[in-house]
């Protein structure tokens, strides 16, 4: 197995998505080393109100 090294480290950004849901993503759209179909949400907060609208059904 070959060691991979680190290239690069993305900041995330907050954004929302569904109703309203507060998240951080990172996103390659606009970064050729970083797949432009790939996106890393977190979904992290202690305020259940920030959770409350849910998302929509989706495949």
């Amino acid at each position: 197995m070959a060691i991979r090294r680190i290239q690069q480290i993305i900041q995330s950004h907050p954004s929302s998505d569904g109703d309203g849901v507060k998240i951080q993503r990172v996103h390659g759209f606009d970064n050729t080393l970083f797949s432009p179909f790939l996106m890393i949400d977190e979904l992290k907060s202690d305020n259940a109100d920030d959770y409350i609208g849910g998302f929509p059904p989706h495949p």
